[in-house]
């Protein structure tokens, strides 16, 4: 009845959860990550695995360009806290 080819058997639900909890933790993560986008015999693995280390690209150069953008702007970690601080403390009254 299920006769999928191994190659492209589906992930269930679970599965996918199982996943994303295993790329969340910080270094081993990325490990399997790597590993997984590259070795795995399933298709629906390495694609998955793919798509998270492309998101995880996606969000590293973000974070580049915007502290690349803070620091050459003069922006310190102070002057986030206080504005921060200050906005809420209106929103507040």
């Amino acid at each position: 009845m299920n006769d999928y080819d191994p190659d492209y058997k589906p992930i269930s639900a679970l599965g996918y959860i199982g996943f994303q909890i295993l790329y969340a933790l910080p270094v081993i993560g990325l490990i399997c990550v790597i590993i997984f986008s590259l070795v795995p015999r399933n298709q629906n693995v390495k694609n998955f695995a793919r798509a998270q280390l492309i998101v995880w690209i996606i969000a590293m150069i973000l974070v580049i360009v915007g502290t690349s953008f803070a620091v050459l702007s003069g922006i310190t970690l102070d002057d986030l806290i206080e504005a921060y601080s200050h906005s809420s403390s209106v929103q507040n009254v």
